[in-house]
């Protein structure tokens, strides 16, 4: 029977719990029932692992890193020129963050353009305006929109940084977890127990880096 390596209780088939060894936002399958319990894996670690994660998401999303469960987050950036907001998706597609709406007047007529990510958003605003103006033909609009893809001309800029303290105890645990699963003794880590559930620091520090361009290719929407 194993123990759990945080506080050696026995880990029963009631307080078994799939601990990744390697962070599941990273990519790592790599997983074990056998490290820790329920209980402690509910209160240890989950705040350092959300950082990290959160710091590693530009990477993760950009070569587009399939995990055990769960899709990477979108990056949001901003045309370098214009300050434009983009979203990244994974596999490094770009799409802006929000629709486009742009209304003027020339003359009796009023002129609507619409830039929406996908055609149940556009139907969405389409909806909203023909309470505005009832004469508006939904299907019509609908029927001769236009999906349009082009290159951006301009690059965009994202901003990433990894490090902190938090990032560095979740680093850490990875370490820890990979150890034990190795059939290390946990008598040599238990010193690192009251650093990894963040009772006790440890000098030391973490290089910061950042990625600050992207420049790719944009489906417009409707």
């Amino acid at each position: 029977m194993s123990k759990c390596y945080v506080c050696d209780l026995e880990i029963t088939r009631v307080l078994e719990t799939d601990e990744h060894i390697i962070l599941n936002a990273c990519g790592g399958r790599l997983k074990s029932k056998k490290l820790i319990c329920s209980k402690c894996n509910s209160e240890y670690g989950g705040d350092t692992d959300a950082e990290l994660a959160r710091q590693l998401n530009f990477f993760s999303n950009f070569i587009n890193v399939k995990r055990d469960r769960g899709k990477s987050q979108p990056v949001e950036g901003e045309l370098t020129t214009t300050g434009e907001k983009y979203s990244l998706y994974p596999g490094g597609k770009p799409i802006i963050s929000k629709p486009v709406f742009e209304e003027r007047i020339e003359g009796e007529k009023t002129k609507i353009a619409i830039a929406a990510r996908n055609k149940k958003e556009f139907q969405k605003i389409l909806n909203g305006l023909n309470k505005k103006y009832p004469q508006l033909d939904v299907e019509k609009a609908l029927k001769y929109a236009k999906l349009e893809k082009k290159y951006l001309k301009n690059q965009l800029s994202f901003e990433s940084t990894i490090g902190g303290e938090k990032a560095f105890r979740s680093v850490c645990k990875t370490a820890v977890n990979f150890y034990i699963y190795s059939n290390g003794d946990s008598k040599y880590i238990k010193h690192l127990i009251p650093y990894l559930k963040g009772t006790k620091d440890l000098e030391g520090y973490c290089q910061v880096f950042s990625v600050n361009s992207h420049k790719g290719f944009i489906p417009q929407g409707f």
